[in-house]
């Protein structure tokens, strides 16, 4: 039987944050959903935590193999019934009323993708923040609740590129063959979202914030390991143009992996080597400004730039 919404929640090794994660879905406002939970093979207690709650709505499912988030996204939308489909990390949770607000919307006017706010919730301080323009898709602030892809493609770039804070109807993405590259567990989100873009027609946006994204106040780089992320990233990057290539969205998007790139340049200067990303920065943005992660004045210049975009 179908339902209105499918929530897709991966996860791998992250008991701790099992039981918020499905508390939150569980306790959304709107009924009228399924909890698709799949586990990529974790050796914790994930699975049983999970099959602790007594509830027809949520369906779990474990892996064979850990094969990665990107196929356990990929099963989870295989496996649903939902006419629209929202994407959870485990670590993260829902705002109570965000599938009630999404359901008034999409239910007044179908739209092949939602956008909503978000926050970031900080463990270690207990504190929620979404005070920065993009949390608050500063971008999207004057467009109608309701607008053509065509018409924002500028705005539509400059936001983030994460799935998390997205909702997607089911059948825009089977008919168009949209799914995560399973090669990648980082930066899959940028060539999931790239597709999307590039066969997005309708779209629609909420005011109120409905994603509370887990993180540090302060996160310790020095236990970040990029340097088995980085071909990863890599090939995100030019998958993702590549898609475009063609597209009315090409030159926004590859303005926002300009800042992207920047943003790691600048996030990883002090505790990792980054002479290959900058490098890769370099021939895959000819004429864009990249951070000299090498030059004094480049350094203080991109901090005070991003300290300003924080605030806006």
């Amino acid at each position: 039987m179908q339902t209105f919404f499918s929530i897709i929640v991966t996860s791998y090794n992250k008991q701790e944050y099992v039981k918020s994660c499905i508390e939150s879905v569980l306790g959304q406002t709107f009924k009228d959903f399924e909890l698709i939970f799949v586990d990529d093979l974790s050796d914790d207690e994930s699975v049983k935590i999970a099959e602790n709650f007594a509830d027809n709505r949520l369906k779990v499912y474990k892996n064979n193999t850990n094969l990665g988030v990107s196929y356990s996204r990929n099963f989870g939308l295989q496996n649903s019934c939902g006419k629209y489909i929202l994407f959870v990390d485990v670590d993260d949770r829902l705002e109570p009323q965000i599938l009630e607000n999404a359901y008034k919307s999409l239910s007044k006017n179908p739209s092949q993708m939602l956008v909503f706010p978000y926050s970031f919730y900080y463990r270690d301080t207990k504190k929620t923040n979404s005070k920065n323009r993009f949390q608050r898709l500063f971008y999207l602030e004057k467009l109608p609740s309701n607008f053509l892809a065509q018409n924002a493609t500028k705005e539509l770039c400059s936001m983030n590129y994460e799935v998390w804070n997205k909702i997607f109807q089911r059948e825009f993405l089977i008919e168009n063959s949209i799914k995560f590259c399973e090669e990648l567990s980082f930066g899959e989100d940028m060539v999931f979202y790239a597709q999307v873009l590039a066969n997005l027609k309708t779209c629609a946006k909420l005011n109120q914030k409905g994603y509370l994204y887990t993180t540090l106040k302060k996160k310790p780089m020095e236990n970040f390991i990029w340097e088995g992320k980085f071909l990863q990233f890599k090939k995100s990057m030019q998958y993702s143009q590549k898609i475009l290539e063609k597209t009315k969205f090409k030159k926004h998007f590859e303005e926002r992996q300009v800042f992207v790139l920047n943003w790691w340049l600048m996030k990883l200067r002090k505790k990792n080597d980054v002479s290959a990303l900058y490098n890769f920065a370099k021939e895959f943005c000819p004429k864009a400004r990249i951070v000299n992660v090498f030059s004094i004045f480049d350094l203080i210049f991109f901090t005070i730039y991003l300290k300003i975009l924080q605030k806006l």
